[in-house]
């Protein structure tokens, strides 16, 4: 039976596909807005217990309950951290069940591939998973620092990696061909704007080792990126003309919005 852990499900977007790559998904949302719309997008899946809806926080505190802070401005910032203080009203604080990596594998089981996106507290959850002791064969994890790297390749020690770009994925991603292990079948799928795409082989190219993705991380930058890692396939090497022909890509990209914030002032000032 396979399991796949959604820790920062936000508003389920990334459910549907979970759903047809598992037999089980558990997701992990600590605004319980949000955690209402699931509820009520998912009502026949919850209802088979194919979807398991957990309203809690990811912390490193004992405590059975902490503060979390949810955003008035866009529901996919909120987070455990609190904001500065001239950004208070912008905020709503409120208290929510703490739950542990522990925890869930205890209740759950252990799930095939875990997606961790839960603003910036993503270590957190990676430290109690390696100290459960369990690697998982897929897991992601989004990337504003290098240490998520750095613990996936050291702690972890996985040896292959793949990136995801956020801000690219409807794009990328959005008429996919992937295997439904529901329907069991093939099927095109498309992922949504602010989803979090696909994982595994599903996601385009090749699995690279460790230095080849730092290669990558130089040319795409930290940020809204995931990292991908797993224990199914070797890491390749990156070549010369790859990293030539990513590096292009960048800059053209770069200077083509450049070139069209021109255009938009000029229409404003004109």
């Amino acid at each position: 039976m396979k399991l796949i852990f959604d820790i920062g499900s936000n508003n389920g977007d990334d459910i549907p596909y979970y759903l047809h790559k598992s037999d089980i998904v558990v997701a992990v949302e600590a605004n319980p807005n949000l955690c209402e719309i699931i509820s009520k997008r998912f009502k026949s899946e919850i209802r088979d217990k194919r979807l398991f809806i957990e309203n809690a926080v990811i912390t490193d505190s004992n405590e059975e309950k902490t503060n979390f802070y949810i955003s008035k401005i866009s529901h996919v910032i909120s987070s455990i951290f609190p904001p500065s203080n001239k950004n208070l009203d912008n905020w709503e604080q409120i208290k929510i069940k703490t739950i542990s990596c522990n925890d869930l594998l205890e209740k759950y089981g252990k799930p095939d591939y875990i997606k961790i996106d839960i603003e910036g507290a993503d270590k957190i959850f990676l430290l109690q998973l390696h100290e459960a002791k369990y690697k998982p064969k897929y897991i992601s994890a989004e990337s504003h620092q290098l240490d998520i790297l750095c613990t996936l390749s050291e702690k972890f020690g996985y040896k292959s990696f793949k990136l995801v770009k956020g801000c690219s994925v409807s794009d990328t991603y959005g008429k996919t061909k992937i295997f439904s292990k529901y329907l069991n079948r093939y099927i095109y799928y498309n992922f949504p704007f602010h989803s979090a795409g696909p994982f595994g082989n599903d996601i385009n190219g090749n699995w690279y080792d460790r230095d080849s993705l730092l290669i990558l991380l130089a040319i795409e930058k930290l940020g809204w990126i995931d990292i991908h890692a797993t224990t199914e396939s070797k890491g390749k090497k990156i070549g010369f003309s790859k990293i030539i022909y990513i590096m292009g890509l960048a800059i053209l990209k770069k200077r083509l919005a450049i070139i069209n914030n021109r255009f938009i002032k000029k229409i404003l000032w004109d």
